[in-house]
């Protein structure tokens, strides 16, 4: 008995991480100005390095 397994698929995604703070706290703003937006916001606040404050 054989057994197949799934091709995995890996992907990558951009939460402006490797743009500049000013960038990254343009992004940011531009987010929370947009309440359906929160959770992108969130993620660009925590992983670029910025105050989920």
């Amino acid at each position: 008995m054989s057994k197949s397994k799934s091709p995995r698929s890996r992907g990558k995604w951009k939460v402006s991480q490797n743009r500049p703070v000013a960038d990254r706290e343009g992004v940011a703003k531009g987010l929370d100005e947009m309440a359906e937006r929160a959770e992108m916001q969130e993620l660009v606040r925590r992983y670029g390095g910025l105050s989920t404050e």
